[in-house]
């Protein structure tokens, strides 16, 4: 533990000598790179959770559209229509036609 305290404290009474510090608002460049870095970060972030959302809405609506026959069915008992009315759901009740 000593090996590595001793030089991280030389190093750290080295840095604190008044020529070696940094320069406060030295550079503009600097401004622009954490205003261009926070802006493209939240805009990549926000897409790819949309990304997500989207994503996973399309699969639930893939997964709907799997199972047509069960329509039909959930409509004549919404609707209270016998399941054999003939002509008002395509292909169910037409047999005989």
């Amino acid at each position: 533990m000593v090996i590595f305290v001793r030089p991280l404290f030389m190093l750290l009474l080295l840095l604190l000598q008044p020529g070696l510090q940094p320069v406060p608002e030295g550079r503009v460049f600097m401004y622009l790179y954490f205003v261009f870095f926070i802006v493209f970060g939240s805009f990549f972030t926000l897409n790819l959770f949309i990304g997500v959302i989207i994503d996973n809405f399309n699969v639930q609506k893939k997964k709907v559209r799997l199972v047509p026959l069960h329509r039909h069915v959930f409509l004549s008992f919404v609707l209270n229509v016998p399941l054999s009315s003939a002509g008002f759901f395509p292909g169910v009740g037409n047999e005989g036609a």
